[in-house]
């Protein structure tokens, strides 16, 4: 339980520290105007804080940063990490062992992952204004799940997700529920998590906020409840990225008289330096450019037309069955080659991931309706 009493949390998203924010004092000095002591700060780490070089087998990039930078999240007046994302477990379970010590050894809270499915599901307790907020978190499955005897990721199951919200009620006055999903660079849900977070409002959740997409997303206010899409990033110095990489949200949650009050900030970090804009009542018309409202109409709507202009390289891949068939062959007489053997990567982590595989099902699903009117 995080204590003495605050009166508010701010919400950020995906977070990987670097040398250069080492130290660096002005880089958030606009950010630490809004964070007081009296503020939670909970921020998604999106990388393990690990000395560890041995990195797991993976498609896509191994991110890591130094335990020494878990200063940047002190800096930053982070009170709890969110672990559960893609990439907490690129340097297997040494690297997020490592991470729950350095923040431990801060006084930053962990939550989302761990070395037991009781420790990485263990939902956490805020004071807030005498009253007591439960916090829960998920991710989509990819290489961050745990395996026997091993570290790992607390994965999106609804029959867990429903026994965890089941059990806090009574306990808590509030729940809030912190989600790494989606499909990257994409501002807006899939059909399928609209209906997760629906489902999850519906089971008791007084809350959502999303990240992953590394883009401001969209929001909804579903019976009276609010759920926040995608925060986009708060800090990932990733070169060639587009200006929308390094633009995101912080959520801030207020309560009056047992209520949420939501606000957000838009943000951005260019040029290593966090800049914060005007604060928006989540209740109020908010310009589109910061935040997207969105309706179960314009979720399919938006979705149908990403699915229709899909180049459907997906697709490809599945017409080269005869390769892969053979790639498998190959791979059980260990005898698989490099080029099949990455394939067969990309194509586990496509019917694991959630969205991964909804985006898939969508694009088999379009090949199809072509054909059928050529």
């Amino acid at each position: 339980m995080v204590c003495p009493l605050k009166n508010k949390i701010i919400i950020s998203g995906d977070f990987v520290p670097d040398e250069k924010l080492f130290g660096d004092k002005d880089f958030l000095k606009d950010f630490n105007e809004i964070v007081d002591e009296e503020t939670i700060h909970i921020t998604n780490l999106e990388c393990p804080l690990s000395s560890s070089k041995e990195k797991i087998l993976k498609t896509g990039p191994h991110l890591r940063a130094n335990t020494e930078l878990v200063k940047c999240l002190k800096d930053a007046n982070v009170s709890v990490a969110c672990l559960a994302n893609n990439h907490i477990k690129d340097y297997g379970s040494i690297g997020i062992k490592e991470t729950e010590i350095a923040c431990n050894n801060v006084s930053i809270e962990t939550i989302g992952a761990s070395n037991s499915e009781c420790k990485a599901t263990k939902p956490l307790i805020l004071l807030l204004n005498s009253y007591k907020i439960g916090v829960l978190n998920y991710c989509e499955e990819e290489y961050n799940g745990m395996t026997y005897n091993s570290y790992g990721a607390n994965i999106i199951n609804e029959i867990n997700i429903y026994n965890d919200i089941n059990s806090l009620k009574g306990k808590v006055d509030k729940i809030i529920v912190i989600i790494h999903w989606g499909k990257e660079l994409y501002r807006y849900p899939t059909p399928g998590q609209q209906k997760l977070a629906r489902f999850i409002i519906d089971i008791g959740a007084n809350a959502i906020i999303g990240h992953h997409s590394h883009v401001r997303g969209c929001y909804e206010i579903y019976k009276d409840k609010t759920i926040i899409y995608s925060l986009g990033n708060f800090y990932f110095n990733f070169a060639g990225k587009s200006k929308e990489w390094y633009e995101g949200l912080i959520v801030q949650l207020e309560l009056d008289k047992q209520n949420f009050i939501v606000s957000v900030y838009p943000m951005s970090n260019r040029a290593h330096k966090i800049t914060i804009g005007k604060k928006c009542d989540i209740n109020e018309e908010i310009d589109e450019k910061v935040l997207i409202k969105v309706d179960e109409h314009t979720v399919k709507s938006k979705w149908n037309n990403l699915i229709k202009n899909s180049n459907c390289r997906e697709i490809e891949n599945i017409l080269n069955y005869g390769k892969l068939k053979k790639g498998i062959s190959r791979y059980i007489t260990k005898r698989v080659s490099r080029k099949n053997f990455k394939f067969l990567l990309v194509l586990r982590n496509k019917y694991r991931c959630r969205t991964h595989f909804e985006y898939l099902k969508s694009i088999i699903e379009e090949y199809f309706n072509q054909k059928k009117k050529k």
